[in-house]
């Protein structure tokens, strides 16, 4: 494909060139910033442009950076980002379209098979999220 549809802020890099781009591939981007978005309740950049540094770390590939970026955006006490969510995301936001996972391989990763919050832990995080 080579057009542009969709929400720009939730598009992949390769959407803003003039070459033509794998629509399936552009997705597993968009469903990485909405992974993020539903995870951390914040974008992971502000804009899809090299003057907003994070994106600019996502572009460059350098995603040390970009998560401690995102790290210190976290005031909570409970950093909430495990290294499986930050690997997973940071295969699914890759600038380079050829490396990120399939869904399959999305459905099968650590983070996304692991163990889920009990309800207390959920209600304990709530509330300390809470103040």
């Amino acid at each position: 494909m080579s057009s542009k549809y969709g929400t720009l802020n939730y598009a992949a890099p390769e959407i803003f060139t003039q070459e033509q781009y794998n629509a399936p591939v552009t997705d597993i981007f968009s469903a990485g910033i909405i992974l993020f978005i539903m995870v951390t309740g914040h974008p992971p950049f502000c804009k899809p442009d090299v003057s907003d540094i994070r994106y600019k770390h996502i572009l460059n590939n350098n995603l040390d950076q970009f998560w401690e970026l995102i790290d210190k955006k976290n005031t909570s006490s409970a950093a909430p980002y495990s290294e499986e969510f930050k690997e997973l995301v940071t295969m699914m936001m890759s600038p380079n379209p050829l490396v990120r996972p399939s869904l399959a391989e999305v459905k099968s990763h650590a983070w996304f098979t692991g163990k889920l919050y009990e309800e207390e832990q959920t209600m304990a995080s709530d509330t300390n999220m809470a103040g």
